[in-house]
């Protein structure tokens, strides 16, 4: 027995001394393997942190990480304004922060209703306040009713261009492109589409034979290139600024009355008209586009961008030439070849296309920077508009935004006031409008003009600044239709006679 003993207790010891040594082997094992493991993904992950975040560091830097209350909101309004149409207004409170936010939504579904851009003074260069705006603009009330709006494009000071591609009801009021600025095309659906859009044009002659190239819409910089020129580039081609020629009169009638020529009221209203006619005229004369062929072409084809629009050519001529009612004027440069030249009588074709989504008939579009939201995810693409002013992306200010779902079932015009003692709201810097943008439901957004033109009219009243009203270039305008939109046209995707 006592053999029997020791050799158990040999093999119990011989048996321990195995699971240490195995049980060293496992730990030694991980070891190897957690030291790899550390080592390898090490680079890698603090290459990703700071890079990857880096573009969010804005928004990291700024928003509250503890202690931050949920994202939430409280509705202070939420009014159907017609079938389609609905105005909220609510108080958000994103990352710890309080925003009043004005919303326009519209279902892009809904048969009464549609969205449209409408131009301050129906003129490319004048501006009115949003209220006029909307209260002036060219709708047909037969059928159509604007029952809210906001403010779209920023424009140029000095001569108040629209800045970035501006298209209404089809015809073109801006054609430029802005650096790399996002902008909002509506096809004839409604359906929005978001992106960077450059346009380009084309006069087709001589049944299809010729391609004169069109170098701008309702812009001349010099007497070169082929121009056209439409309804929004005034009544009368060269266009003189009003606002200019009355300048002008009132020192001319001044010089009248100092001299002692005006005799009777009569011959002073005689005196005024042709004082103001010749005023008018030299105005005129004194641009080069006054001593260029002209072509007046009118549409046979509603106007859009991306189809072939039949025209006719109802005369040639040079000098001072009315805008057609239903039509346009392309004024042909010095540097233009002649014998490609339509006859009158001839049917062309105008062309305009854009760079991307060209299978899509396009008849409404704005422009602002920078995106916002881009396919769900809040960031605003400062960098890649070429945006670098603080002053423009940090501080709160009043703010207009334009956004849709994912499924393009609804739109969003959205203004957000400036700071408000009373309810603890304040404006938005461009990071929290993207927040705001991307938590009401926007899968696409992007910024339009804010600051002092921040600006939203529901019916008739002006909800955000009714005091300090700003004259705008462009708004942007819900419609509610008192007809179901009609069946879209069958556009030609080739040139007609």
């Amino acid at each position: 027995m006592k053999i029997v003993n020791k050799i158990k207790n040999i093999i119990i010891v011989f048996c321990c001394f195995s699971l240490i040594a195995v049980s060293n082997i496992d730990i030694h094992a991980q070891k190897k393997q957690t030291t790899t493991t550390k080592k390898a993904p090490a680079k890698k992950q603090t290459t990703t942190t700071k890079k990857a975040p880096a573009k969010k560091q804005t928004t990291k830097k700024k928003t509250p990480t503890k202690n931050t209350p949920p994202n939430s909101h409280i509705f202070l309004q939420d009014t159907l304004l017609s079938s389609g149409i609905s105005y909220k207004q609510l108080i958000t409170t994103i990352n710890g922060v309080k925003h009043k936010v004005n919303i326009i939504q519209v279902d892009l579904n809904n048969s009464k209703a549609e969205v449209s851009v409408i131009k301050g003074g129906n003129n490319v260069v004048e501006l009115e306040t949003l209220t006029n705006l909307l209260s002036n603009s060219k709708v047909d009330t037969s059928q159509k009713e604007i029952v809210a709006g906001v403010n779209a494009n920023f424009w140029k000071g000095g001569t108040n261009y629209p800045m970035g591609p501006t298209v209404i009801d089809g015809e073109i009021a801006e054609m430029r492109a802005y650096k790399k600025w996002t902008s909002t095309f509506f096809n004839e659906d409604g359906e929005p589409f978001m992106g960077f859009f450059n346009i380009q044009g084309e006069m087709i002659t001589k049944n299809g034979s010729y391609r004169i190239p069109i170098s701008d819409v309702n812009h001349r910089k010099d007497s070169n290139g082929v121009i056209c020129y439409n309804r929004f580039s005034g009544d009368t081609i060269p266009y003189i600024n009003s606002k200019k020629v009355k300048e002008l009169m009132i020192g001319s009638m001044d010089n009248l009355f100092v001299s002692g020529e005006i005799v009777d009221s009569t011959e002073s209203v005689e005196a005024s008209v042709l004082q103001n006619e010749s005023i008018l005229e030299a105005e005129r004369a004194s641009k080069s586009e006054y001593f260029l062929d002209k072509i007046v072409l009118r549409y046979i084809d509603t106007p859009a961008v991306n189809t072939f629009i039949r025209c006719k050519v109802e005369n040639i001529t040079s000098g001072s030439v009315g805008m057609p009612d239903f039509g346009c004027i392309i004024s042909i440069g010095k540097d233009t070849e002649k014998e490609n030249l339509p006859d009158i009588g001839e049917i062309v074709n105008l062309h305009f296309w854009t760079n991307q989504h060209e299978s899509e008939v396009f008849i409404n579009a704005v422009c602002g920077p920078p995106r916002l939201v881009r396919d769900g995810i809040a960031r605003p693409e400062t960098s890649e508009e070429d945006i670098y002013r603080k002053k423009f992306i940090n501080p709160a200010l009043p703010r207009t935004a334009i956004g849709y779902n994912k499924n393009k079932t609804k739109l969003f015009l959205v203004a957000v006031p400036g700071s408000n003692k009373q309810d603890g709201t304040i404006g938005a810097s461009l990071f929290q409008l993207a927040d705001i943008m991307e938590y009401i439901g926007c899968y696409n957004a992007h910024n339009l003009d804010g600051g002092g033109s921040t600006n939203m009219v529901i019916g008739e009243q002006n909800v955000i600044n009714p005091a300090a009203s700003r004259k705008l270039s462009v708004g942007i305008a819900a419609i509610k239709l008192k007809i179901e939109k009609q069946t879209k046209l069958q556009r030609r995707k080739k040139p007609g006679t």
